[in-house]
């Protein structure tokens, strides 16, 4: 059902042409692309974060990212390379009012292993589909005005079957860390 109304149209069409500015007007560099280590891929990712809405102390972000790691399936990594691919996403809310930040966010971490050849899954399939989720507490550093960015996570997660690459949880959680670096702009 669509509902049309003008009072929300002016509405969007006046935020959508402010820059956001703090306090001081100082403009808010609201995107993030950076390399995470560990963290909501099992191994690594490369990731890209956005500032949908910021308040004084409180903002809401949104993240994608993508790994491809290698499959091993009790063969060693000489398997015929990569054919795991993750695309780990989270909404996480920040709390700080400068540089500093503390995060808290959930995530889902949707993956496909592709077999090779010569294997199959348990189950007999060429193809396999896992969804893992969990949560993540952290410490974020990242300006207003942009540049360095760096973050520390650690997370749960709580998966039922999941498996990408030579990674596997098949009940209840576990605990991991995470560590990322790279560069906030625009």
């Amino acid at each position: 059902m669509f509902i049309y109304s003008q009072d929300s149209l002016r509405i969007s069409n006046d935020t959508a042409h402010k820059p956001y500015l703090d306090s001081t007007n100082v403009k808010l560099k609201r995107h993030t692309l950076f390399f995470e280590l560990g963290g909501t891929s099992f191994l690594y990712s490369i990731k890209y974060d956005c500032i949908l809405k910021q308040w004084k102390k409180f903002s809401i972000n949104s993240g994608i990212g993508f790994s491809a790691l290698p499959n091993d399936h009790g063969y060693g990594f000489d398997n015929g390379g990569i054919n795991a691919f993750v695309f780990p996403m989270q909404l996480s809310g920040l709390y700080g009012k400068n540089k500093n930040k503390l995060e808290l966010g959930v995530f889902i971490m949707p993956s496909v292993n592709i077999y090779t050849k010569k294997e199959k899954s348990y189950e007999g399939k060429k193809t396999e589909y896992g969804l893992g989720k969990g949560i993540d507490v952290g410490y974020r550093y990242q300006k207003k005005q942009g540049g360095l960015f760096f973050k520390t996570s650690f997370l749960v997660f709580f998966g039922n079957g999941l498996s990408a690459g030579t990674f596997s949880i098949y009940e209840g959680p576990l605990p991991w860390i995470g560590i990322g670096i790279g560069h906030t702009f625009k």
